[in-house]
């Protein structure tokens, strides 16, 4: 695309305010790719993902991540999967990215947050050795290259912290929430349908509208 393309409007994948119907997310794509020092415990880091995964806002599954995004008033769908996880292609350190094209307009932080969602920038082999002398050199034997999970942003962050705080209704937790406070949006991906809450739409919500939904809602008394 020429630089024009790129920076145009484009009708139906906006975001501004809470829409009154789905918005949609173009089904074209981009392939990119984001380099990373390996080694990298690729299924671990999915698996944690998952297990924090927003229903509707992102999934991780076959060795694939997936997710919606909303970064100003574009929005859209990323995919990444690892490169080098597949049969035969060991050695290509480097993650592929799929973005969709509404996304191309912010393009670098959306780049930079997938690093941190990933973890990318991580040097393992100086963390393995710190492990490894912490004395858990049989764990980074079985799983080299462990990352910690990051985030889009750190109000998503802590959203998953506050609904993933009791484990046995995390899951049930967040579905609520997400169907109650996250925008639709049509991506013709199964499972993908909702853009991640925003800390406007929790403010607007307020204290008690979360405690509806059943969300812990710490009270600070003054002494």
């Amino acid at each position: 695309l020429s630089p024009s393309a790129v920076r145009r409007p484009d009708q139906g994948t906006r975001a501004s305010g809470r829409p009154q119907g789905a918005t949609s997310a173009t089904t074209d794509t981009v392939r990119l790719t984001l380099a990373y020092r390996p080694p990298m415990a690729w299924e671990t880091l999915t698996g944690m993902l998952q297990a924090e995964s927003l229903p509707g806002v992102d999934q991780a599954e076959q060795g694939r991540y997936r997710r919606t995004v909303r970064l100003g008033d574009r929005t859209g769908v990323v995919s990444v999967a690892d490169a080098g996880s597949d049969s035969g292609r060991q050695g290509r350190n480097h993650v592929e990215v799929d973005v969709s094209t509404s996304l191309l307009p912010v393009l670098m932080p959306l780049l930079s947050r997938l690093r941190h969602i990933f973890d990318l920038d991580a040097q393992p082999t100086v963390v393995d050795q710190h492990l490894t002398q912490g004395g858990l050199g049989d764990l980074v034997r079985q799983t080299p290259g462990l990352r910690i999970p990051g985030g889009i942003d750190g109000f998503e962050v802590a959203l998953r912290v506050l609904l993933f705080d009791d484990r046995t209704a995390g899951g049930e937790l967040a579905e609520r929430v997400v169907r109650a406070l996250g925008d639709p949006i049509s991506t013709g991906i199964a499972g993908l349908d909702r853009l991640a809450p925003t800390a406007d739409r929790v403010a607007e919500i307020g204290a008690d509208g979360l405690q509806a939904l059943g969300v812990p809602v710490a009270v600070a008394v003054p002494l």
